[in-house]
């Protein structure tokens, strides 16, 4: 199978996965009424954040050193954004890199920027998880339990949208303190997931896009596919009770062509933090 294929497969259904739902879905405000600023805890931030770029002919690729960055610049976004509105964050931690991802296709992995500089087949690869926190990397129970939070806050949300009976986080409680989190605190986990596509082949696939947001609309439901394919950056914040296990308030904040780097990233995190109580 050829790069170009085993990308759109990846890119396919991780959209498929990871967008459902995602359009035209109430606010936060009127999903979690009950969420008020008086009453929120302490929030511990755990971050994954997987940025990749196209790479003509060959699979993507991800840069490790560009993620840590992003992840640095997040949370100290996060923490003077939440500070000026109430919130307290009292740790925050990178805990991964495509954590949630499929383990397939392995992308291109970069450790350092002069690696931007090679030829592609000269390039480390490596599949998801492409970065895991050492305190987490070293214990694999702790791993798989992040990996499950992050599934089942996705989970939860989807329950809410479809008006199904709340689904329990199960796992925070427990991650909670393998993170070392400080008691009376919940957990605020934040993913971000993006690809970058060059301007050209952007404006190649515009009949495409408006051929299968038609097809979309006449079938009754979102086509997110080509938005993906066209590149962008989507960033999912959600706030879970360490104590009942439920979650507490959820956004997701998408932006279809957007470029995948820190500027597209701290502009979707401050709607998020906006929608807040």
């Amino acid at each position: 199978m050829s790069g170009n294929e085993r990308r759109t497969i990846f890119w396919t259904v991780s959209v498929a996965i990871l967008f459902a739902g995602c359009a035209g879905t109430p606010r936060p405000a009127v999903m979690y009424p009950q969420f008020q600023r008086a009453t929120a805890r302490p929030l511990v931030v755990l971050i994954d954040v997987a940025l990749a770029h196209d790479v003509a002919g060959d699979i993507d690729e991800l840069r490790l050193y560009e993620g840590r960055s992003v992840a640095d610049s997040l949370a100290a976004r996060l923490r003077e954004r939440l500070s000026a509105r109430s919130y307290r964050v009292d740790k925050a931690m990178l805990t991964s890199m495509g954590l949630t991802w499929t383990a397939t296709p392995e992308l291109l992995t970069l450790t350092s920027a002069d690696q931007e500089k090679l030829a592609p087949v000269l390039k480390p690869w490596k599949a998801p998880p492409f970065f895991t926190n050492d305190s987490l990397a070293s214990d694999t129970m702790a791993l798989a339990l992040v990996r499950l939070l992050y599934r089942e806050v996705r989970c939860a949300r989807w329950m809410k949208l479809e008006k199904e009976p709340e689904c329990p986080v199960e796992s925070a409680s427990t991650v909670h303190r393998y993170v070392g989190a400080p008691e009376g605190s919940d957990l605020l986990a934040v993913l971000v997931s993006g690809r970058d596509v060059s301007t050209g082949k952007k404006a190649g696939r515009t009949l495409l896009t408006i051929g299968a947001i038609a097809l979309g609309a006449a079938a009754g439901g979102a086509t997110v596919v080509p938005y993906w394919d066209n590149g962008g950056v989507m960033v999912e914040a959600f706030i879970v009770d360490v104590e009942t296990g439920m979650l507490r308030w959820s956004d997701v904040k998408f932006d279809g062509g957007a470029r995948a780097n820190w500027a597209t990233v701290a502009a979707l995190t401050e709607r998020i933090v906006a929608e807040l109580p």
